[in-house]
């Protein structure tokens, strides 16, 4: 049976309190010592006597409040403003999961990347394990689309010299398979750039919003294709724009 995405959610919540609660307990006690729950409570303007009874560091939604009402004291100083829209982000998919709301395969692909990134914000080795089931989303995404998930294929050599790889329709036929090829083989470490005149938008390359131009099209908009975020910043600036991160699959700049 497959798995409802609900409970992908679920399971993906878990596995952040479990990633996330060694880190929210270190960074607190840091800054408030064996007393931080007091703290944490004066920060919370709806908590009432008896709430550090229920204060669970076993709970994604407390860490997440946790987080975000004490990010000016305690998490700025080692976190940045992408991980705070990403627990922002991630406090709304746990109310939405809370209140057994309905997630379409791409609203439950983005809550695991956005888990996902949280965690290797944290250094948390639970990171990892979310690797199957967004593997197992994007299939279903790509087969909803009517077309199977590319199959990785090898870089070649001239590839490889590559720092930048470009696809557009300008170049000749075939460009469209090969840019959904190229994101196959780095759905996991690539980055791929919309460009559309100086207006240019990153993505990574498993973006549940594949920009893809239309319905049997080639590639009309231009594609910049890298691994390397800092080389797809020196591309884009040579054509005289900057990147601009898709609010979707939220890569770093």
């Amino acid at each position: 049976m497959t798995m409802r995405h609900s409970q992908r959610v679920g399971d993906a919540l878990q596995l952040l309190s479990k990633g996330l609660a060694p880190f929210v307990e270190r960074e607190l006690k840091t800054a408030y010592g064996d007393e931080w729950i007091v703290e944490v409570l004066k920060a919370d303007p709806n908590a009432h006597p008896g709430s550090a009874k229920t204060a669970s560091l076993d709970d994604a939604q407390f860490l997440l409040k946790t987080m975000w009402q004490m990010w000016n004291d305690v998490f700025r100083k080692v976190l940045g403003q992408d991980e705070r829209t990403l627990v922002s982000q991630l406090r709304r998919a746990r109310n939405r999961w809370a209140h057994q709301e309905a997630f379409s395969t791409d609203d439950a692909y983005r809550v695991l990347d956005r888990v996902q990134l949280l965690l290797i914000a944290v250094s948390a080795e639970e990171a990892d394990q979310l690797d199957e089931q967004k593997q197992e989303l994007l299939r279903i995404l790509y087969e909803k689309n009517g077309q199977p998930k590319p199959e990785p294929v090898p870089a070649t050599l001239s590839e490889a010299a590559m720092p930048v790889r470009v696809f557009s329709e300008k170049l000749g036929a075939g460009q469209r398979e090969a840019f959904q090829a190229w994101l196959g083989a780095h759905i996991e470490n690539g980055f791929y750039v919309n460009c559309k005149g100086r207006s240019m938008t990153l993505h990574r390359a498993g973006c549940p919003h594949l920009e893809l131009d239309g319905e049997g099209s080639t590639v009309r908009s231009e594609k910049g294709c890298s691994t390397s975020l800092s080389e797809l910043e020196k591309w884009a600036a040579a054509r005289g724009g900057s990147l601009s991160p898709c609010l979707t699959c939220a890569p770093r700049v």
